[in-house]
């Protein structure tokens, strides 16, 4: 019983941050959660990847691009879960 709550809760708590349900890219909606979505965030990783690639190891700005690849990556991860 208690599970199923937290479960239920934590499903709720997930959702808490977006404001709109539907991402607008290229004049087309993408609903959010969608495999469309998911496709976006992979090829975002990649291109952040790419930029990452192109600093200096060391830089401050290649380590906040792989800060921001690694919770892209954790997203993603999570979102895989969910679909």
């Amino acid at each position: 019983m208690i599970k199923a709550v937290i479960l239920t809760e934590s499903k709720r708590w997930s959702y808490h941050m977006v404001r709109k349900p539907e991402l607008l890219y290229k004049e087309k909606t993408v609903q959010f959660d969608s495999g469309s979505h998911l496709s976006l965030l992979r090829n975002t990783l990649l291109h952040l990847i790419s930029l990452r690639n192109a600093y200096a190891s060391g830089s401050a700005t290649r380590h906040i691009i792989s800060q921001t690849c690694t919770r892209l990556k954790r997203l993603i991860n999570k979102l895989e879960n969910n679909l």
